[in-house]
């Protein structure tokens, strides 16, 4: 169990530069310079090379909405992400070997932090990193990460019509369900369940401050489906109306379920009123304990809980908290509806990229 003050909630994450020279280009010509010989800021890289690969401005600006975005979920975000990673292996100019995967340790350490809840990112960095481990030659690297990238994506894109097709067999005989925040594996699993001929009704929680769950009651409104919409603080007495509690997630692992704030006391009054709570996660969520230490729940804008700010008031503004896996009914991936045994065989199983594995991203 982890302790809601543990060092997985922290005001930031720092940023993981690897490199003390790097490559600018001024007017075609390229010189290489150490750090802190010309401006530098993490924020505007510009067009500087690090050791021969481009930091591309195309880049920036999908890194800079990836990081503003604070209403998408885990496995929309990611496929940025993956887009962002294909982009800079088309077009790098990298001389060696070493020069294209350091400036791709970079790129993709970038990544992991601007979304530092979201298991995806980090799943997709590992896939990505363990495909190169013994490739030697830059074209084989393209070759062999555009691959793996775009056979992460296309896993991606089957993970919410399995998951909706298991979550089916959950909702037999039951048409009432409490969900909170926003999830597009959520919305599919119960658009997928109304499109079947289910009579549900659905109790989406507003979700404070962002307010996804009213996105996710409107959108599920018009599949048809009976929709309520409730104040977050209202989510636990309102269980007593609900078959069963269905949450989507950023981060499954043995440290727990990293979701939206509120999951955690929605879980523990689930609990009181024996309503199961099943977590819709694919796969690409789950992460072994010591990859789940690198995530980071960060404080967030306190202007969006008190506007205007007040002599002696401290906001806390997070997004997510951790909920005890010892509180899920079970897991539902697109390989089925796995109970605590089987998830721990599956983590049991996960392998780790060296990168990762050894902290050089």
């Amino acid at each position: 169990m982890v302790s809601q003050n543990s060092a997985l909630f922290a005001s930031g994450y720092p940023a993981n530069s690897l490199f003390e020279e790097i490559l600018l280009e001024e007017s075609g010509v390229f010189r290489k310079v150490r750090k802190g010989e010309h401006k530098f800021l993490a924020t505007e890289w510009g067009r500087c090379y690090f050791l021969g690969d481009p930091m591309i401005e195309g880049c920036e600006n999908v890194l800079k909405a990836i990081r503003e975005d604070n209403t998408s979920g885990a496995s929309e975000l990611v496929h940025r992400a993956a887009q962002c990673l294909i982009f800079f292996s088309e077009t790098s100019k990298a001389p060696s070997p070493s020069c294209f995967k350091k400036g791709l340790f970079e790129l993709i350490a970038r990544l992991i932090s601007i979304q530092p809840t979201m298991a995806p990112f980090l799943n997709l960095a590992n896939t990505v990193l363990m495909s190169i481990e013994h490739v030697e030659d830059v074209e084989g690297i393209k070759e062999t990460m555009g691959e793996a990238t775009r056979g992460f994506l296309r896993g991606l894109r089957e993970i919410p019509r399995r998951i909706a097709i298991h979550t089916s067999s959950l909702l037999s005989g039951k048409d009432g369900i409490l969900t909170h925040s926003y999830s597009s594996t959520v919305f599919e699993a119960i658009r997928f369940a109304a499109n079947s001929g289910r009579d549900l009704k659905v109790i989406c929680t507003e979700s404070r401050p962002a307010l996804e769950g009213v996105n996710m009651a409107k959108k599920l409104a018009a599949e048809g489906v009976k929709v309520h919409l409730a104040l977050d603080s209202a989510a636990p007495s309102l269980l007593r109306e609900a078959d069963l509690f269905l949450t989507g997630g950023d981060a499954l692992s043995p440290l727990g379920l990293v979701n939206k704030i509120g999951t955690y006391g929605i879980a523990i009054a689930a609990r009181a009123n024996d309503v199961p709570f099943y977590a819709l996660c694919g796969t690409d969520k789950i992460l072994t304990e010591g990859l789940a230490d690198r995530l980071r729940i960060e404080l967030k804008d306190p202007g969006e809980v008190l506007p205007v700010p007040h002599p002696g008031v401290e906001v806390i503004n997070h997004y997510f908290d951790i909920t005890p896996t010892e509180f899920l009914s079970g897991v539902v991936t697109e390989e089925g509806v796995w109970q605590r045994d089987h998830f721990d065989r599956f983590v049991a199983g996960l392998r780790v990229c060296r990168a990762l594995g050894e902290g050089w991203v």
